[in-house]
């Protein structure tokens, strides 16, 4: 007895048991293949803007091949047929194929552009885009940070000293590394770990507040406290006499930075501190400016402590005494000159002009 009478039905009636063994096993595991969906749909649609804002960051020269492959394959595929429409070959209509192939101009870009930035991670560098690279190699300026940057930024203490006889150079200190124990600039650092070495207990501090690019004030009790740079000082009309600025030059001239600690609109006393030079920035430097690329240190500190560090390293352009937002516009003036210009930094100080 013959259970189908033609193959047409034997065909359909397999697909249709076929398909409710499916269904069944779905049921069964319902829960499972729910999760697996979601769990899908969830990557995808975040994802998403991922894939899109890496698509927009696609250097522009892999846009460029991209377009071109597209126009190779169409010619490719034309003459291909053609080939083979006059000469009714096909090895010659393959072999127009194989030459045409637009793979070493799509992939040879973009993989050259992985190798960098996979290259440059190996020294700590993190590049965003393909685009970064192609806009790094068009630029005509370079400007550094000084501390941290130029230099270690692992800064030491010189000497420090009270002006006021109610507070010895000992309790000075402990007041002035206590306020920059709250402190993330390598300046407040260097003050805090000189008092640590000898010492554990530090004040109470209240109110701390940073002024990026000025200094700081906190509160020492019913005591208003106030650490910063000369200029600083000056700004808040404390009273300055003749010897506390010559020690500030002098010190200054030797390349040191000189921080003031105030107590209720009184000067107390300073600390002198100096950094050191970072071992490859001469080198680098002298690099940068064989490329036919112009050096330029951007720096909060003061003019005498830039010009001794820019002097060792060969860097002409000197912009010292900058507040953040003086290094950001410095920057936009470079790039508005259309000179474009690259940025290194690494401080709380350096955030709007990297993020410009």
């Amino acid at each position: 007895m013959k259970l189908f009478k033609s193959e047409t039905q034997k065909t359909v009636t397999f697909i249709i048991i076929s398909s409710i063994c499916l269904f069944m096993s779905l049921i069964q595991s319902v829960d499972e293949l729910l999760h697996f969906n979601l769990s899908w749909v969830a990557i995808i649609l975040c994802g998403l803007p991922i894939i899109k804002e890496a698509d927009s960051k696609k250097a522009p020269i892999v846009s460029l091949t991209d377009r071109w492959a597209t126009w190779i394959v169409v010619i490719a595929l034309v003459s291909s047929i053609g080939t083979y429409l006059v000469t009714h070959q096909i090895l010659r209509s393959v072999t127009i194929l194989v030459v045409f192939c637009p793979c070493a101009l799509v992939l040879a870009t973009p993989t050259a552009i992985m190798a960098g930035i996979g290259n440059a991670s190996k020294y700590g560098i993190l590049i965003k885009g393909g685009d970064v690279v192609e806009r790094l190699s068009k630029i005509k300026n370079i400007a550094f940070d000084k501390t941290g940057t130029l230099t270690y930024g692992k800064l030491s203490v010189v000497e420090y000293k009270s002006f006021c006889p109610e507070y010895d150079d000992e309790t000075f200190l402990k007041i002035l590394a206590s306020v920059e124990a709250y402190s993330e600039h390598p300046l407040g650092k260097a003050i805090t770990s000189y008092y640590k070495e000898n010492n554990e207990e530090l004040l109470d501090i209240q109110n701390f507040t940073v002024n990026p690019g000025k200094g700081i004030t906190a509160n020492l009790g019913e005591k208003s406290i106030l650490v910063g740079n000369l200029k600083l000082i000056k700004d808040v009309d404390i009273n300055l006499n003749k010897d506390i600025i010559n020690i500030s030059e002098e010190f200054t001239k030797k390349g040191c930075t000189v921080i003031y600690l105030s107590i209720d609109n009184k000067l107390i006393g300073y600390v002198a501190l100096s950094d050191i030079l970072r071992e490859e920035a001469k080198e680098v430097i002298s690099y940068i400016k064989s490329q036919k690329i112009n050096p330029v240190m951007l720096t909060g500190d003061n003019k005498n402590s830039a010009q001794n560090i820019a002097s060792i390293v060969g860097i002409d352009g000197i912009h010292p005494s900058l507040l953040p937002e003086d290094k950001m516009n410095i920057i936009k003036n470079l790039e508005d000159s259309k000179s474009p210009t690259c940025m290194i930094g690494d401080g709380v100080n350096d955030a709007l002009a990297l993020k410009y």
